[in-house]
């Protein structure tokens, strides 16, 4: 059939009934004399059977003459081709698919081929009948487009396809070859379009149901070898309606278009799908089908389960790349190709928030291979390093394959970008640069994005919802809390008699064991994790370039304009990615080579508040480098390597001193979580000299005293906090009843404060020993007297107010071991263990006249000298005891009664008389100065009026001060 002859409509479309040009194709191809046949043009069906059909005899007798031993077997071919080209038109025929014979036309030529028969005339023959049974395949195809009212029009695409995937007995080339044969003809007759159409769409309808991977996989062999054998085909692949169907969420969209339904072979479990008249469906759990047994349980050999799977797998994304890659290779044709892995990306987003519906989103599985193809896309200039060929502004431009307006940003705000946005100013400007830059003039419209700054941004986005939620997944199904969630449904349930679901939570159970190993064979495939710390690695690099950071000035005060408006999701998720490995799979960040990459950005950020405006997400990075460091069974070699060498990380000490005061402001879990891993990071630090150097240079900052002061007060608010709700725990053991189930959040708070109340005690104690000149300026040094005699009164009174032992012992509250690094910590800060006495601090112990009482200090000396404990510590501690009493007796001899003291030359908050009176200027109270310095070190406001407050601000007062002088030396004369 040929364009431009009386079979073409209008439209483009082909009329099957119209008739065609004399029977040229199957002359050419068969070599047969058409000579006498008639030169009327007559109708499809009529060239069929009023032609073909009576001149089979002539072509097997013409067959037969060229070799009388395989004369058989070739007149067989041969009378199969003319047939099946008799079949397809014939309207009295048996409506059967015509290309089962085409097929087995095709699989036995080919085998004839193979064969090496001896004669070249049945070599010719085999190869003729290949090109006519590709030839009258386009035909039949065509056909299936007019099939009979209540005929399935797709029955000859169907059944191509279903021939195509499955392995034939003359090799998987064959189902390739007979591909192309049919590409060529369609092409010869420039019926690319109509031909293949329907095929596309029977492809989806066929692929989607596939539980098998390899199964998809054979198919997208079929795809790949359509975009392979024509560059016509390409264009209709992506032009076709299933290639990006108008759909209004993701999960629709995977399962309906061509690249989704390949993108889906999984073993995780898939989300149930809606189905009518049913008020719960099954989630689907393809990890059965490998790795479980038929009576349950799984499989003995379970790392060749796990191997078969990932080796499936990774043939199946191998395949996947090349089609796309292929479709890729026009500029005509990427956009196309990139708006449909895009709107996969952004309709999944409803997997990043908690209670999205699941059969609207895309699947762990399916965006895990999403993940992987864009991984390999983008791993030549991952591996290339070529940083400069991604454009970070990007997502600020008009083409900007995502929107950000709902987004939240690194540091810029929305306004900002929307002002940058409207006045067209170049990118190299900084948010400080902002408010004072020219507009330039119009400039020409900006060029199309290149294609590595899309794929980039298409990782970072499938990094989003792929790959963290699945990290997340992967916890919740491994968690000892989600078993027991599964249980008390069930019993709930079944309470109900609520049938249905008992059945669904029954098979959630029976698949626990599978699902497991499902994770473990994808999402903690060794490969994946190596590509994508490769592109993190990437990732890492790029940002250090983009914001000038170098080992002169690796901390950043203003943040260039283009990495300002990322989305902080990009950091967030790095901190999600490498949590989870530092975790599960340390081994694969000890061996990558982007790890001093990821590990310097990390402490850049750290150290840069002008690069992360989230509080939240600084301590993120905190935790994660914790991890890195802090775990003996995970320390990362990296990690050495940058804090003893690496200029960033020595500076590292005051950013985290920073941290722990900014983080003060926080919600109560948050700040217990920050402040928990920031101490961890410190512990790990200080145990290195050159770091250490670091947090000892910095010792007379406000910042240190801050600190410092904040350890003192978290100390005794957490082990307070710890003792109340353990009381309530006990209460609640005891039979007081729960009636506003408040028990499991006193257990979460307790657990929570015991751990961070010890680990913070150990900070003091390691701090205390090398740098104890702070803690003896008059800001700190009553502060610290006071909560240490505090605790320590109570550790002594442990069990007096009612708490069990056994109790305190399963939530790791010590009192032995807390008393004992108290007392560490008070010969430390008095100079005992070096033999200088430090008479402010000792004298600071003596004057607390609420908590310090002469008969726990002779306990506590005691209990050192029968207790375990460093072997110094009982001599320190009593000699510290008797230079208290000593400092006390002092003191009382030279006591003032408080009737006898003005008050005005008093304290209101210490009620002590002023050494150094000033003003605060929003509430006038006078104040001693080391009073309210003390008070800034943990609130930055007025006490009496909680206005802003600095130290800056306050006014001295001379006047008062020399009255109190005057006061005080008449009083001694009268003395």
């Amino acid at each position: 059939v040929y364009p431009g002859s009386s079979s073409e409509c209008g439209d483009g479309t082909l009329d099957m009934a119209a008739p065609v040009a004399a029977p040229d194709v199957l002359a050419a191809v068969l070599g047969i004399d058409f000579s006498d046949a008639p030169r009327v043009p007559l109708p499809v069906q009529g060239f069929a059977a009023g032609f073909v059909r009576p001149r089979m005899p002539a072509f097997a007798a013409r067959v037969a003459a060229l070799d009388p031993t395989n004369a058989a077997a070739c007149e067989d071919l041969v009378r199969d081709v003319l047939w099946a080209c008799w079949e397809i038109g014939n309207p009295a025929a048996p409506r059967g698919p015509a290309m089962a014979h085409l097929c087995a036309i095709f699989e036995a030529a080919a085998e004839l081929q193979q064969a090496r028969i001896a004669r070249d005339a049945f070599r010719t023959l085999c190869a003729a009948a290949m090109r006519a049974a590709g030839e009258i395949s386009n035909l039949a195809l065509l056909s299936a487009l007019h099939a009979e009212p209540g005929a399935d029009p797709l029955t000859e695409h169907t059944y191509l396809l279903h021939w195509c995937a499955q392995t034939r007995r003359a090799g998987p080339s064959v189902a390739s070859e007979l591909l192309r044969a049919v590409v060529d003809a369609a092409a010869r007759n420039e019926t690319v379009t109509e031909t293949f159409d329907p095929l596309l769409a029977a492809f989806v309808a066929v692929t989607a149901p596939l539980s098998r991977i390899e199964a998809v996989t054979a198919h997208a062999c079929t795809l790949l070898t359509l975009a392979n054998a024509h560059d016509a085909l390409c264009l209709t692949i992506i032009q076709h309606p299933r290639w990006h169907p108008a759909v209004p969420d993701a999960g629709s969209l995977i399962r309906g278009s061509l690249l989704g339904v390949l993108l889906r072979p999984t073993t995780l479990p898939r989300p149930p799908q809606p189905r009518p008249r049913e008020r719960l469906a099954p989630e689907e759990y393809p990890s059965a089908e490998y790795f479980g047994m038929p009576g349950g349980g799984v499989v003995s050999d379970i790392a060749s389960a796990i191997s078969t799977v990932q080796t499936a797998i990774g043939n199946n994304r191998n395949v996947v790349f090349e089609l796309v890659r292929k479709l890729l290779g026009a500029a005509a044709r990427r956009e196309a190709v990139v708006r449909l892995l895009a709107d996969m990306l952004r309709l999944s987003i409803g997997r990043t928030r908690m209670m999205a519906e699941r059969a609207t989103q895309g699947d762990d599985g399916t965006l895990l291979n999403l993940l992987a193809l864009l991984l390999r896309l983008c791993d030549p200039f991952v591996q290339a390093r070529q940083l400069d060929k991604v454009d970070l502004a990007h997502l600020l431009g008009p083409g900007s394959i995502f929107d950000i307006s709902q987004e939240s940003l690194l540091v810029a705000t929305q306004d900002q970008v929307a002002a940058y946005q409207a006045a067209g100013l170049p990118p190299g400007l900084t948010l400080t640069d902002l408010p004072h830059a020219a507009h330039p003039a119009p400039a020409a419209a900006p060029a199309a994005p290149n294609f590595i700054t899309q794929a980039f941004f298409l990782t970072l986005y499938a990094m989003r919802v792929g790959l963290v939620p699945c990290t997340r997944t992967f916890l919740e199904w491994a968690s000892d809390k989600r078993q027991d969630m599964i249980q008390s449904a069930l019993q709930g349930a079944t309470r109900a008699q609520d049938y249905s679901a008992v059945a669904l939570i029954q098979a959630m159970i029976e698949q626990l064991p599978t699902v497991g190993l499902a994770f473990r064979a994808e999402l903690l495939d060794q490969d994946l994790s190596e590509s994508v710390l490769r592109f993190y690695g990437f990732v890492a690099e790029l940002l250090l370039q983009r914001v000038g950071c170098t080992s002169a000035q690796p901390f950043i005060s203003s943040a260039p304009l283009p990495y300002a408006a990322l989305p902080d999701f990009i950091l967030e998720d790095l901190t999600v990615v490498m949590t989870h490995f530092l975790r599960v799979t340390p081994d694969v960040i000890n061996r990558s080579a982007a790890t001093p990459s990821l590990l310097r950005l990390i402490v850049v950020l750290m150290g840069s508040p002008a690069l992360i405006g989230n509080i939240y997400l600084r301590a993120k990075l905190v935790e994660v480098m914790s991890l890195v460091v802090a775990h003996p069974g995970h320390a990362v070699p990296a990690a050495a390597l940058i804090f003893q060498a690496d200029p960033v990380a020595l500076r590292l000490g005051p950013t985290l001193l920073d941290l722990y005061v900014a983080v003060e402001d926080t919600d109560f879990y948050s700040r217990l979580n920050m402040r928990h891993s920031i101490q961890s990071l410190i512990k790990a630090l200080w145990e290195t000299p050159s770091s250490r150097q670091s947090f000892v240079a910095c010792v007379g900052s406000e910042t240190f005293m801050r600190f410092a002061m904040l350890i003192i007060n978290d100390i005794t608010y957490l082990l307070d906090e710890a003792r109340s709700n353990l009381l309530k725990i006990q209460n609640y053991q005891h039979g007081v009843p729960d009636t506003e189930n408040e028990r499991p959040t006193c257990e979460r708070i307790a657990r929570a404060c015991v751990e961070l109340a010890n680990q913070t005690v150990v900070t003091l104690v390691f701090v205390s020993r090398d740098v104890a000149a702070p803690f003896l300026r008059p800001e700190l040094s009553g502060r610290l007297a006071s909560m240490l005699n505090c605790n320590m009164a109570a550790m002594l009174a442990s069990g007096a107010d009612g708490l069990e032992a056994t109790l305190a012992q399963d939530y790791a509250l010590q009192p032995g071991t807390l008393l004992q690094q108290m007392a560490t910590v008070m010969a430390n800060v008095a100079g005992i263990p070096t033999g200088t006495p430090a008479s402010p601090f000792i004298e600071a112990i003596a004057r607390d006249p609420r908590f310090y009482k002469p008969e726990n200090m002779a306990r506590i000396v005691e209990i050192l000298r029968h207790g375990p404990c460093p072997v110094d510590l009982p001599r320190q501690f009593a000699e510290l005891y008797r230079l208290v009493e000593t400092a006390r007796a002092a003191l009382q001899d030279n006591d003032i009664p408080d009737e006898e003291v003005p008050e005005d030359f008093t304290d209101p908050i210490t009620c002590e008389i002023m050494e150094d009176p000033v003003e605060l200027p929003s509430s006038h109270k006078i104040v001693d100065r080391g009073t309210i310095s003390a008070h800034l070190l943990s609130s930055p406001m007025d006490p009496f009026n909680r206005q802003p407050l600095s130290m800056a601000d306050v006014i001295p007062r001379p006047d008062i001060l020399a009255q109190i002088t005057d006061w005080l030396a008449a009083r001694r004369q009268r003395a």
